[in-house]
């Protein structure tokens, strides 16, 4: 077995308090933007010089490390890329990595993948709020790792599956842009004309709040759960899902084409459209439209800023707020109509077939990747035979280990 402080040179706490924020500055990586593998910055939360200075006296993070989030949720590792400059926000440890005895490329895989997850789990499991204790992470032991150049063969495949996660992602983003801002093009909501033949006049009046009670341990094998955790922040798609195993208290029960919205602190703006029927944590809002084709309409209205902004305005409690439905549900509908809305729906449904599509190939590339990664580590796949150019990871890694002798003392 390998322990992760061996193969580190320093693992760092955060910063116990609230960093202040500024309108530009260094990306302030707080636990939402730890995506599996890679930062999600949509949105992210910026600090100032000055701010950076302060909270980086432990280490300055740069190229080559990972952070990682040890609650909320928990176990989420990204590696850290040249140029980025991060501060780290609450509830995130900073891993260096020895270069000269681990990838960091590697090590961002081992992390995020089952064995390490599902260590991660049953660390964080029986407390109120999960989440990771520092010494449990230096004291990480998982399977012993291969050489360096075998390490950095098998992230170099692994990253194959990553760019073309990426691309799809990029594609992703494009179409959820394009559909929020036609909704906004198509249908004003400062003003209140042609009420006369809209479909409804507030927001519950086109979805209706489903709330079907189910237990885990009842529901069919396979069957996907989905958690906050499993929505991402501000998109539409859902590339992973979790197993209702590993969760005990009662659930929802949705549909595919539902529409699941994060009810705990909505400024995350976690909305999502269902692609499969499964069960969901209750601190997710499940909404239906009300008649069959409004999907492409009822996505995009609530999904929009206005609907979300509305939801904070509108939440209930100071640490960890939540949305209320029952209020959220009486805004008032931008001005539309039938044939309105059946125009919108042509011209846009297309367009969430093609975000479905872009996300199960998704959901089918991680899976992939995840089923992959144990066996190249324990070497049930033969690297020999496999002609892989491995030099762009060792140059990025070999670039990094002589950044950290550069700077070692200087911390």
């Amino acid at each position: 077995m390998t322990e992760l402080r061996s193969i580190t040179t320093g693992i760092y706490d955060c910063e116990h308090k609230t960093a202040p924020q500024a309108a530009i500055g260094h990306p302030l990586i707080r636990t939402p933007n730890i995506g599996r593998g890679r930062f999600l910055l949509t949105g992210v939360q910026r600090v100032s010089d000055d701010t950076y200075s302060q909270w980086t006296r432990r280490a300055v993070p740069r190229g080559g490390d990972l952070i990682l989030a040890r609650e909320a949720p928990v176990g989420g590792v990204a590696l850290i890329p040249d140029g980025l400059n991060p501060v780290l926000g609450q509830r995130t440890v900073l891993i260096r990595p020895h270069h000269t005895k681990v990838s960091a490329h590697f090590l961002n895989y081992v992390l995020n993948g089952p064995e390490v997850q599902s260590t991660f789990a049953g660390q964080a499991g029986g407390s109120t709020v999960p989440h990771l204790n520092l010494s449990d992470i230096r004291a990480l032991r998982f399977s012993s790792l291969p050489d360096l150049k075998t390490q950095r063969k098998i992230a170099t495949i692994l990253s194959a599956y990553d760019d073309l996660i990426e691309n799809n992602q990029r594609r992703t983003a494009i179409l959820e842009q394009a559909l929020r801002a036609s909704f906004d093009h198509w249908f004003d909501w400062d003003t209140a004309a042609d009420l006369a033949q809209a479909i409804g006049q507030r927001v519950g009046d086109v979805v209706t709040d489903v709330r079907q009670s189910v237990l885990p341990g009842s529901v069919d094998e396979g069957t996907p759960y989905l958690g906050l955790e499993h929505l991402p922040r501000r998109q539409l798609t859902i590339e992973e899902a979790g197993d209702p195993r590993s969760v005990s208290s009662t659930k929802l029960r949705f549909e595919k084409g539902d529409v699941l919205f994060g009810k705990i602190r909505p400024y995350f703006h976690k909305v999502a459209l269902a692609p499969f029927a499964g069960i969901a944590s209750s601190d997710i809002i499940i909404l239906r439209p009300r008649l069959l084709r409004q999907s492409a309409f009822v996505a995009a209205l609530l999904s929009s800023d206005k609907l979300v902004a509305h939801a904070v305005a509108t939440s209930q409690g100071t640490k960890m707020p939540r949305a209320n439905w029952d209020v959220v549900a009486q805004l008032m509908l931008p001005a539309h109509s039938a044939k309105r809305v059946s125009e919108f729906e042509d011209l846009m449904a297309p367009k969430l077939r093609t975000l479905e599509t872009l996300a199960s190939m998704n959901r089918s590339l991680n899976s992939q990747r995840s089923l992959l990664l144990p066996k190249l580590v324990a070497g049930q796949i033969e690297l020999a035979d496999i002609n892989v150019d491995a030099s762009r990871v060792e140059e990025r890694e070999l670039a990094w280990q002589q950044t950290g002798i550069a700077n070692q003392g200087g911390l």
